[in-house]
């Protein structure tokens, strides 16, 4: 007996190490091991039972898991394909929640996992991000809190230093400006009575003079009467020394344009800087530079149409246009400095710092001498046309080309709408190099335009617009890139003139726009020099080495000075 029960003590501790079957027989040792649940009825059902247990009472759904679901914490989501049974498994394959139903259906063989271990393995990947929030970023940027009114508080003062720096400044351009102020008062006294002292002595002259003639004439009207024959023969005519009148036409001053005025005095205006500082977060912010523009002054020239500008760099601008006229401005008061007639239909202009002027028709270059003459200095060969110039400054290496001599003037020249290149010539003015293919055999400019502008850059960088396209290819005629302008106007892009400043900028006019493109050295848009909206028709630029752009104007024939940062 104690056998026996020791035998079914032993069962029936083997029986509470599973769940059994609760449709099965009432029988213990016939009850099977569960492997799904009703949720419906709180009913733990093995494999063959299924059936019977669904059928025993059909007026409800039976809502059957597996067994392990039944006690998980989240709800599992109802299969879309089958409306009756919740997902329990998820598909890796396929990426979505599905059924058993599923499985042995459209996700046959795919890679499946219990979502019950899915949403054990992300909340524990939930759990470490939150433990690294707590630990790790939420004090830092706690410190970085407290530091912020640090800043705030030394940024406060720097501007207040700033600001008592400009007006200290301010108070040494006043007593500059008042000393200079005396200084010229002075000299404007002095050439005063200098000028009153000439126009004193004139009188006096004047008066002499007046007063000899009248004797002179008194004693010819006594001779007039005589009848001494010897002293009518001895009557000779005087010569006379008369006075030469002097006219002084004082002198008129002429104010600078305020922007003028204010950017001489006070230079540029710095701008604060914001950077990512090292060791905080690593996104990154895009801040937008505040454009800019100053329109500082606008003259106007005698061209019906402007063709061409060249700065000097030394407050001159060469400039040509519709007549055959080169004219040399000064670009502060736009008075004419120089005017040279010449018999050429001029195409293009170019100089240097040193101000040698180059120009030239569609055959042939010219440079301008020590007085106001043009010689021959390049001729293109037959059937080939000069499009445009641009004085080079940048020296080849020895390893690239075998004289390493430094390039001198730069050209395009083009065969009909056939053949388009840059040629490169020497001091010798002979022909170097020549750039018409990139590595691919490909034409680099486009043959059937008309019109060609030149630039070369601080890095040697040659810059050609074709009135399509900006084409950009390095010093040793490497390709680098095409710019085919922004769209965010309505009107083409048309460009013109091109230039660089000494930041290595490259400035596009555009023709229709109205507009200047600024690019920096890689080709890649900056923003818009607009002007003020001031700019109309622009068919050439031209940088100076102080923050500016000569522009001309085509039909208006106007140069616009414009100041931009």
């Amino acid at each position: 007996m104690m056998g026996k029960n020791k035998k079914h003590r032993s069962s029936k501790d083997r029986a509470q190490d599973v769940l059994r079957c609760d449709v099965c027989s009432e029988t213990e040792w016939e009850k099977s091991p569960a492997e799904v649940h009703c949720s419906t009825c709180h009913t733990n059902i093995c494999g063959p039972c299924v059936a019977k247990h669904m059928a025993s009472n059909d007026s409800f759904k039976h809502d059957i898991v597996l067994l392990h679901s039944a006690n998980t914490d989240v709800d599992l989501p109802n299969c879309p394909s089958h409306s009756t049974v919740k997902c329990e498994l998820f598909c890796k394959q396929c990426i979505v929640p599905i059924c058993l139903k599923c499985l042995s259906s459209n996700h046959n063989c795919h890679p499946v996992e219990e979502i019950t271990e899915l949403c054990v393995t992300i909340r524990a990947k939930i759990q470490k991000n939150t433990e690294k929030l707590k630990t790790e970023l939420i004090p830092k940027f706690k410190n970085f809190a407290a530091s912020e009114e640090g800043k705030t508080k030394q940024l406060t003062q720097a501007y207040e230093i700033f600001k008592s720096s400009i007006e200290d400044y301010g108070k040494k351009i006043h007593r500059a400006v008042d000393a200079v102020i005396t200084k010229y008062k002075a000299k404007a006294q002095l050439m005063s009575e200098t000028d009153a002292q000439i126009l004193q002595q004139q009188r006096e002259d004047i008066k002499r003079f007046l007063s000899e003639i009248k004797k002179e004439a008194a004693q010819n009207k006594l001779l007039e009467k005589s009848r001494n024959v010897t002293e009518l023969l001895a009557y000779k005519e005087k010569t006379r020394d008369a006075p030469i009148l002097k006219n002084i036409i004082p002198p008129v001053f002429k104010f600078l344009p305020d922007a003028l005025i204010e950017s001489s005095i006070f230079g540029y205006f710095p701008n604060s800087q914001v950077v990512v500082a090292q060791g905080e977060p690593s996104w990154k912010t895009i801040i937008n530079p505040v454009s800019i523009d100053v329109t500082c002054y606008t003259h106007q020239m005698p061209y019906k149409q402007l063709y061409r500008i060249a700065s000097t760099k030394l407050l001159g601008l060469w400039t040509i246009g519709s007549e055959n006229i080169v004219r040399l401005i000064n670009t502060m008061n736009g008075s004419i400095v120089k005017s040279i007639t010449t018999p050429m239909n001029l195409i293009d202009i170019c100089t240097n710092d040193s101000e040698n002027l180059y120009v030239c028709d569609d055959k042939t270059i010219y440079k301008k001498d020590s007085g106001l003459n043009f010689k021959r200095c390049f001729s293109a060969p037959d059937s080939w046309s000069v499009k445009a110039l641009a004085i080079s400054r940048v020296t080849i290496p020895e390893t690239d080309v075998t004289s390493g001599i430094p390039l001198n003037l730069l050209m395009v020249l083009t065969e009909g709408t056939r053949q388009c290149k840059v040629v490169c010539l020497t001091n010798s003015l002979s022909p170097m190099r020549e750039f018409q293919y990139d590595s691919n055999r490909r034409n680099l400019y486009n043959p059937n335009r008309s019109d060609f502008y030149l630039a070369e850059n601080r890095n040697g960088d040659i810059c050609v617009s074709d009135t399509t396209a900006l084409v950009v290819i390095d010093k040793l005629g490497k390709f680098r890139s095409r710019y085919h302008g922004q769209y965010t106007f309505r009107e083409l892009f048309t460009p013109r003139g091109v230039t660089t400043d000494h930041r290595g900028n490259i400035l596009l006019a555009d023709f229709g726009k109205k507009c200047i493109h600024l690019l920096d050295q890689n080709v890649y848009f900056v923003r818009y020099i607009t002007g003020g909206g001031s700019l109309d028709r622009i068919i050439d630029v031209s940088c100076d080495d102080n923050e500016g752009v000569l522009v001309a104007e085509s039909d208006t024939g106007k140069i616009k000075y414009i100041r931009y940062q």
